[in-house]
């Protein structure tokens, strides 16, 4: 169980079938949507009734790295390329730190009424793609009725009420010493590590369906841990030979 740090909704966090594995290969549209195809199929909300469409949008992402943390540690690393060497540096960071560095601060002027929901960003993207045209119509329809100095201050209420979680890190470079900074998108992060584990899900089916004759819907039905030991087992086997 995870609570949603803005919306304060409770989420179940699922260890993915093979089912959901295919899902995550085979799920295209904008980056933004496959994060919530994600999130809907492995962080459910635990309350009877809700759904991710109304939720506040910045959740998503906080979600994906609560799923991380979940499934593989608290601890992940993210490549930055040095500005001064050129060389790229690996810098470690914890998701609870970083969740606890991102919460929300609501205050004076804050209405949840303004944040971002599901539904509204995807149909945003929709409606304009991905990119500066789909942000400009969210903030406009979040913005709604406020003009000047009224406008800034419910945007400035809503980036402490609702921050984003992507934002700069920085290290120091492990070849040279110099100090580096670099963007980190965690969703994106998780999303790349997920697909990176998914690869071989293929590979993995067509082992198992080979050497024990199951069929597809078995095997996928199977938890990740367990496909990928029946599949060492084989390979240990063929090495062997």
């Amino acid at each position: 169980m995870f609570v949603l740090p803005v919306s304060g909704a409770p989420v179940t966090l699922r260890v993915p079938s093979g089912r959901d594995d295919m899902l995550l290969a085979e799920t295209h549209g904008s980056e933004a949507r496959v994060r919530v195809c994600v999130v809907r199929q492995l962080a459910p909300p635990a309350r009877v009734g809700a759904q991710w469409d109304s939720l506040p949008f910045v959740d998503v992402d906080a979600a994906l790295l609560a799923l991380r943390q979940f499934l593989a540690g608290d601890r992940l690393v993210a490549e930055i390329q040095c500005t001064h060497c050129t060389s790229w540096g690996d810098m470690e960071l914890s998701i609870a730190e970083y969740l606890t560095a991102k919460r929300p601060r609501p205050g004076k002027g804050s209405s949840p009424a303004r944040i971002p929901t599901v539904e509204q960003v995807l149909a945003a993207i929709d409606e304009h793609g991905p990119g500066e045209s789909a942000a400009r119509a969210i903030e406009a329809a979040s913005l709604r009725g406020c003009s000047g100095k009224e406008a800034r201050s419910a945007r400035a209420a809503l980036e402490k009420a609702a921050p984003l979680l992507a934002g700069s890190i920085a290290g120091e470079c492990p070849n040279c010493g110099a100090d580096i900074e670099g963007w980190f998108d965690p969703g994106a992060f998780v999303i790349a590590e997920m697909r990176e584990r998914t690869a071989m899900l293929l590979e993995e089916v067509h082992l198992l369906a080979s050497r024990y004759g199951w069929h597809e819907k078995t095997i996928l039905a199977l938890p990740a841990s367990r496909r990928t030991a029946y599949a060492e087992l084989i390979f240990e086997e063929r090495r062997a030979r």
